[in-house]
């Protein structure tokens, strides 16, 4: 009888915990379809009511005949954009996603975490303070890590993956910043990169960087969304500042000159936003040594990984100033219009608008060239942005 007594009330308990399990699935699905209406306006543009068949939670959004559900058998969330065979694609697991819904949580706490947009497969850290108004979103560069480059920056102060406890939240409180740090990928085993003319990574970057300032936009409350990168991650800011200009509200690239690409294919931005180049004049990664009056720059040949170095050439990054220019207010930078404190040189053009820094005994890295500048990248970058968001 005891045993029979037993049996019952662990049946009852798994009833009942089904139950539970059951209803936070809905509420966790009813979350993701609520976040994703409000994400992508433009596949899900109006308000819709969900529905049920098992095993489906879903919504049918009549504008554009599309279907957005979630498959409660799997825990899997499909898109179905209606049409001749058409069939469900799974775009993420419920977790995923919801975590993706809940991110721009908190606003009281500084918090560091990790995630992925739907659609790609880039992880991305976020360095997140109380108070955040502004983002900065920063590419590595090749063969490059996401946590490596938030700590040559002095954000991330361990050269290991970042915890809470190894962040400078003092520095991101005052400047109210939240700091964004994608981990670029790779067609070979090492070479952590992006799409940008000079190096492949096999995605589709210029998407992913519109979708994450979007996100950060639509997620976090935030006004101004800039991007910076280093080395290659600078050639990304190039090709974005050139495709893209829109996306972000202020662009800068260290020692990350433009792809020769730009050549044939001539940089025609649909807006001029504002730039800042930063650069070594003893960089022999980009072979700016020597060179600096030189067309083109190139990656070093014995730094060349094939197949991901596509093209080695770069455009060098004085010229590009003058270029851009020419095109933000029609004026034409010359070598006396610098201003020159003997350790580096620096032409602003258009209102400061656009700014050239050549670094008179900077090589390629971070830390290189901040010793030649004397002070930290981190604040030349902000102080570049602050100053435009002034302005503007």
């Amino acid at each position: 009888m005891h045993c029979h007594h037993l049996l019952l009330i662990a049946v009852v308990w798994l009833i009942c915990l089904s139950f539970v399990r059951a209803a936070d699935t809905h509420t966790d699905s009813e979350q993701v379809l609520d976040w994703a209406e409000n994400f992508y306006p433009h596949l899900f543009p109006s308000r819709q009511a969900s529905q049920t068949e098992p095993p489906w939670l879903y919504r049918h959004y009549p504008e554009t005949d599309t279907y957005l559900g979630v498959n409660i058998d799997d825990g899997q969330v499909y898109l179905l954009t209606a049409g001749q065979n058409a069939l469900p694609v799974a775009i993420g697991s419920l977790v995923d996603l919801l975590n993706v819904a809940q991110s721009g949580g908190d606003r009281t706490a500084n918090t560091f975490f990790s995630l992925e947009l739907p659609g790609f497969p880039h992880s991305i850290d976020f360095y997140h303070p109380a108070g955040a108004v502004k983002a900065l979103v920063f590419l590595h560069g090749a063969a490059g890590q996401n946590d490596a480059v938030a700590h040559d920056l002095s954000i991330n102060l361990s050269d290991q993956p970042p915890t809470s406890d190894t962040i400078d939240w003092a520095w991101l409180d005052n400047e109210k910043i939240l700091a964004v740090f994608p981990q670029g990928q790779a067609i070979t085993t090492f070479a952590y990169t992006w799409n940008n003319y000079v190096m492949e990574s096999g995605q589709n970057d210029i998407a992913l960087l519109q979708v994450l300032a979007h996100y950060l936009r639509t997620q976090f409350g935030i006004d101004k969304v800039y991007l910076a990168g280093h080395s290659n991650g600078g050639m990304m800011v190039n090709r974005m500042w050139c495709e893209s200009p829109q996306t972000f509200d202020s662009y800068a690239a260290i020692s990350g000159p433009a792809s020769s690409h730009f050549l044939s294919h001539p940089c025609a931005p649909s807006v001029i936003r504002p730039y800042l180049g930063i650069v070594g004049d003893q960089d022999a990664t980009i072979q700016v040594k020597g060179n600096w009056d030189s067309l083109l720059w190139s990656i070093n040949p014995l730094l060349v990984i094939k197949p991901s170095v596509v093209e080695p050439g770069l455009i060098n990054e004085w010229i590009s100033h003058q270029a851009r220019a020419q095109l933000g207010c029609g004026e034409f930078p010359s070598d006396q219009d610098k201003f020159d404190n003997g350790s580096v040189e620096i032409w602003r053009n258009c209102g400061g608008f656009l700014e050239l820094q050549r670094i008179l005994t900077g090589a390629h890295s971070i830390k290189s060239l901040e010793a030649g500048m004397g002070v930290g990248m981190r604040d030349t970058l902000m102080q570049f942005f602050n100053r435009r968001q002034e302005t503007d």
